[in-house]
């Protein structure tokens, strides 16, 4: 981080604002707060939230409504401002050229969560959907951010599987009411599976390529660009929408909300407005729905953190390697910080073995030189498919420790 104060921007669309969330449960929230409490020489994180329900990337689209006033604005799905244009009409403060991180998402509204959640649709038509916008749209937005931004490190984030196969498909009918506004359609079987496939698709496919267009940009602009996966942190099919364990909001049985948030009187206001067709207040009242809940929010807000303060991990080397066996050796095995290169000391558990192939164990620092003869051993194996234990042989090796870091397992055989 630059020095006492961050300037944050978010842009975007319902995911990155937090549909249906408390403020202190919005994964931007929690990145602000975090952001201080590990690095001690920040102390103020000043955040502008430009990203509402809706929003289109935009690449193209120059439609430009009058603004929704009617609070709390960003709960309403509308396609504008576009994340294009949150970008373009942002003027501070801060001064663009004072921004030093952008938070940011865009793709899913271009695709349509009426095409993810239609069965008709084919995984086929999402893929051309998905490179126009994930992919080539994405592209577009990331150059306009560089542009206006010329000092911000840029996190893109990615989507999630909103159903999934642990998903209960007896609600998928209100669900889809919920989310789409169609009233009455009776699903078969296959209609149901169909929307798996899509959702499946489309949280797999608009992450690649997502990923693809922030390594080429960064690669091209040789800027801090990185993308954010929930993913890794535990935001997969198992905690989709309707599973036993969601980290997203679904719908209950009487189609309430799940969420707590007061957003009705916004969306009769946006509703009326003649230049908002594309607001439905059925929908817009439901708008959490399919959206993360504040575990859903803490994933995110997890992958964003594991970006601005990578974990402490070790880098290992053993001297000589590989390591011969049946003569005697001396070895050094060495470790570093993994990101900053700095020597670090730690101690190495050392599994070797005996003229009769019993296990020896032996500890040692990293850093000074360890004398002996290494020999493979066999130790007792349970095989599941002959169901009994058999001897296998095992090359010796060492796993190295150090306070603060994750051990790390050091093969001595290759």
């Amino acid at each position: 981080m630059p020095g006492s104060t961050v300037n944050m921007l978010v842009l975007g669309d319902s995911s990155i604002w937090g549909q249906g969330l408390q403020e202190p449960d919005k994964f931007h929230s929690r990145v602000q707060v975090a952001i201080p409490a590990r690095n001690p020489t920040v102390t103020t994180v000043n955040k502008v939230v430009l990203a509402h329900s809706g929003a289109t990337i935009g690449s193209g689209d120059p439609t430009n409504p009058s603004a929704l006033t009617e609070p709390p604005v960003g709960e309403v799905p509308t396609s504008y401002p576009t994340i294009i244009q949150q970008c373009q009409q942002f003027t501070g403060p801060p001064a663009p050229n004072e921004v030093d991180l952008i938070l940011v998402d865009g793709g899913i509204n271009d695709v349509s969560i009426m095409n993810i959640l239609n069965p008709t649709v084919t995984t086929t038509t999402l893929e051309t959907y998905m490179r126009n916008y994930c992919y080539t749209a994405m592209k577009v937005l990331l150059v306009e951010l560089e542009r206006k931004f010329p000092n911000a490190r840029i996190i893109v984030t990615g989507y999630f599987p909103i159903i999934s196969t642990q998903s209960n498909l007896w609600l998928l009918d209100l669900f889809l009411y919920a989310t789409t506004g169609l009233l009455g359609v009776i699903l078969a079987e296959w209609m149901k599976q169909q929307i798996i496939v899509n959702c499946q698709c489309f949280a797999e496919r608009s992450s690649s390529l997502l990923y693809w267009a922030v390594s080429e940009e960064r690669s091209a602009s040789g800027r801090q660009i990185d993308f954010a996966d929930a993913y890794w942190f535990g935001l997969d099919g198992t905690r989709a929408a309707l599973t036993a364990n969601p980290w997203l909001f679904g719908i209950n049985p009487d189609t309430s909300p799940q969420d707590t948030v007061q957003r009705h009187n916004a969306c009769v206001v946006a509703d009326a407005a003649p230049d908002r067709p594309d607001v439905n207040l059925y929908i817009c009242d439901r708008a959490s729905v399919g959206h993360p809940n504040p575990q859903g929010a803490a994933a995110y807000a997890n992958a964003i953190l594991a970006i601005l303060f990578p974990p402490r991990r070790l880098t290992v080397r053993v001297s000589p390697s590989p390591v011969p066996l049946g003569v005697a050796t001396s070895i050094i095995i060495s470790a570093e910080d993994a990101n900053t290169h700095a020597p670090v000391v730690g101690t190495v558990n050392i599994r070797n073995f005996d003229t009769l192939g019993r296990p020896i164990y032996t500890q040692f620092n990293t850093g000074t030189s360890y004398a002996t003869t290494f020999r493979e051993g066999r130790v007792m194996q349970f095989d599941t498919e002959l169901r009994k234990w058999i001897a296998e042989t095992t090359s010796p090796s060492g796993v190295v420790s150090a306070t603060g870091y994750p051990n790390v397992e050091v093969p001595f055989v290759w």
